[in-house]
């Protein structure tokens, strides 16, 4: 980061805390972020009274506008998107240090312990990620591709593959045998603001044979408990379950085949371990998960589960048409 630059985020944070202090001086925020960056700093700043009421919104500097290797500048708003990006560091690490002089938090207690779950890299499952490495950099974790896109991109590309799913069933009816395709969804639909980009409305049309299906209770139900699963290997073991254990006794799938349907990319060892904090964690409801020597996942039902209706039987194979 440039010394101009540090400065006059020193001095802009300087000018919010003012600012929450004595809302009658608006300026204040204005001259903090034009003096030393002729203007090229822009900042935003909402602040609320004891009852909730807004005391003070305010708004300094320019924004880009439009694509291309020249687009125009025009006032930046507090509705307009603002990546914090790396000025959320220095903010969170201040406001943990603050934590730390009054003893409430260690540099050396577990992240996971703060977080409500169990945080770990994959590379080193059994070592703690600790606050201080969080705040130093020092935990190796990664975004991975989700960091650089723009807002409601991910969005946009579920929706394209939800549409490029095609289904295809066959049902038999006395003499004869109907085969049909079909998508999962039959359009979508993402209303934005055209200043900012923000998403307003989203609205998505299923197709009707998802839909009559959800009516006739056709298809697998899920648990409550799924949606507050937080590890994405945690919900799909669940789906895995849900999907071949069902109602029976029990099921029984390998470790190497597991480890293929639900998409890791880990060393084996390393999956092994993620998978044995789950089976300890026993968040996943519905099951009970049990890892033996040999490497064999057992799956067995807590109680009843409850099941779509039997009325039809029908195949599907589903085939994704963007890898």
């Amino acid at each position: 980061m440039r010394d101009w630059t540090r400065r006059a985020v020193v001095w802009a944070s300087a000018g919010i805390a003012e600012l929450a202090a004595m809302p009658a001086h608006a300026n204040t925020l204005t001259s903090l972020i034009q003096d030393g960056t002729n203007g090229t700093l822009s900042a935003g700043v909402i602040t609320r009274r004891g009852n909730g009421t807004i005391a003070l919104a305010a708004s300094s500097g320019r924004r880009l506008k439009g694509p291309g290797p020249h687009p125009a500048m025009s006032a930046f708003g507090l509705d307009d998107p603002f990546r914090v990006a790396s000025v959320s560091k220095m903010i969170a690490t201040a406001g943990f240090m603050r934590l730390v002089e009054k003893g409430r938090v260690n540099l050396e207690d577990d992240a996971g312990a703060h977080l409500g779950f169990p945080l770990r890299h994959p590379g080193y499952p059994d070592r703690p990620i600790l606050i201080r490495h969080l705040l130093s950099h020092t935990s190796a974790l990664r975004n991975g591709p989700s960091y650089p896109v723009p807002a409601g991109h991910r969005l946009r590309e579920a929706f394209e593959r939800l549409a490029g799913t095609r289904i295809t069933t066959n049902l038999v009816a006395g003499e004869h045998e109907v085969t049909r395709g079909f998508g999962l969804i039959e359009n979508w639909e993402i209303v934005r603001k055209t200043r900012g980009g923000r998403m307003v409305q989203v609205q998505v049309t299923l197709s009707e044979w998802l839909y009559s299906a959800i009516l006739a209770k056709s298809v697998l139900t899920l648990n409550r408990g799924y949606f507050q699963l937080r590890r994405p290997l945690e919900r799909r073991l669940y789906e895995l379950a849900r999907k071949h254990c069902g109602r029976q006794p029990e099921w029984r799938i390998s470790l190497e085949v597991l480890q293929k349907k639900a998409g890791s990319g880990s060393p084996r060892r390393v999956f092994r371990a993620m998978l044995r904090d789950v089976i300890a964690a026993g968040n996943i409801p519905d099951y009970t998960l049990a890892l033996d020597e040999g490497d064999l996942l057992w799956v067995t039902p807590q109680a009843v589960v409850v099941e779509p209706s039997d009325t039809k039987k029908v195949s599907i194979t589903t085939t994704s048409l963007l890898a």
